[in-house]
């Protein structure tokens, strides 16, 4: 799913927004939605989510960046969701058996 559409469903359910009016937010959002717009973005940007949106990552590339925000915010756990697992590429071992797409 790509990045644009991943933060536009994260404001919607955070914010308690429909989507179709997040088309024209200024002109389809009464006053206090426009109130609690801003304070969605403002929440959403204080965290330090990553979405990584590139498509045909292996295992490898994901414990590489998870690694990567790791090192980059050693005080805090790093959580990874993972849409479309069938998505990911793997040509490594488990286990010693070699798994293939």
């Amino acid at each position: 799913m790509p990045k644009k559409l991943i933060t536009s469903r994260l404001m919607a359910s955070t914010g308690g927004f429909k989507r179709s009016k997040m088309r024209d937010p200024k002109r389809m959002l009464t006053q206090s939605q426009k109130k609690r717009w801003s304070d969605v973005i403002g929440d959403l940007d204080e965290t330090d989510m990553q979405i990584f949106d590139g498509a045909g990552q292996t295992v490898a590339e994901i414990r590489v960046k998870t690694r990567k925000l790791m090192h980059e915010f050693p005080s805090k756990k790093p959580v990874v969701f993972i849409d479309y697992l069938t998505l990911i590429q793997s040509n490594e071992c488990y286990g010693g058996i070699p798994i293939y797409r």
